[in-house]
């Protein structure tokens, strides 16, 4: 926690040499709080590849949080040996995600959501690892895939709306993107609990995974496939 902190704080240090440009936003001094939700509601909806993942997330996290902060620790408990033993699949997971921002780093493709969504397919592994249940060194190798596959997501993501959004209306956006894809996890840890006693823990895990795994339908869509990088 004590190095987590210090990240945020080197964060504050590295935003301190940003400056802003010298854009500004005609609506700002004149538009109320209410302007600038309808603003960014507005922008938000236009585009089905943003609302589209946002819906998806919506589901997918439901199912993550559920299985990986309530349903992930009870099997450690049960079939592993405890705390250590999920201490060992969050680090990998943890670890996974920081090799996923160099690899992402490093990518360039034309349609950056749909690399995206390719490696957002391991989203669910970890899911499905413990509803089947596999040993704990699969469980981890699995979880360190889940991390690279989710930050290359993440930075395609971020780069596209960054890419395609209008500068004036992107914090909106990335508002109501950050609320609509967490709304449903306070849901996901009150209901985990009730899910494991009705269906057991497999079961509960099993649709978990199925919800994490509807991240990918997004894939289908081909706003979504076909959305395209523009040259920096």
């Amino acid at each position: 926690l004590v190095v987590d902190a210090a990240t945020y704080a080197v964060s504050a240090v590295l935003l301190s040499f940003v400056r802003a440009g010298s854009r500004s936003d005609a609506r700002a001094g004149s538009s109320s709080m209410l302007d600038d939700l309808a603003h960014g509601w507005r922008e938000f909806t236009s585009r089905r590849w943003v609302w589209l993942i946002v819906v998806l997330f919506a589901l997918s996290n439901f199912g993550f949080t559920a299985g990986i902060s309530v349903l992930g620790p009870v099997l450690a408990l049960d079939a592993y040996d405890g705390a250590p033993s999920w201490a060992a699949v969050m680090v990998s997971f943890s670890l996974g995600t920081l090799v996923g921002v160099v690899v992402a780093m490093r990518l360039k493709p034309t349609h950056p959501l749909l690399v995206g969504m390719l490696a957002q397919v391991v989203v669910a592994a970890p899911l499905v690892a413990m509803a089947v249940p596999t040993s704990l060194p699969v469980l981890v190798v699995v979880s360190f895939v889940c991390g690279v596959g989710v930050d290359i997501f993440e930075i395609m993501w971020i780069t596209s709306l960054q890419q395609h959004i209008p500068p004036e209306s992107l914090s909106r956006v990335s508002s109501y993107d950050w609320f609509g894809s967490l709304a449903l996890t306070p849901v996901a840890l009150a209901v985990a609990g009730p899910l494991e006693s009705w269906l057991g823990l497999q079961g509960a895990l099993w649709v978990c995974a199925a919800l994490g795994a509807t991240a990918c339908l997004g894939i289908l869509d081909p706003q979504i496939r076909r959305l395209r990088a523009r040259p920096s």
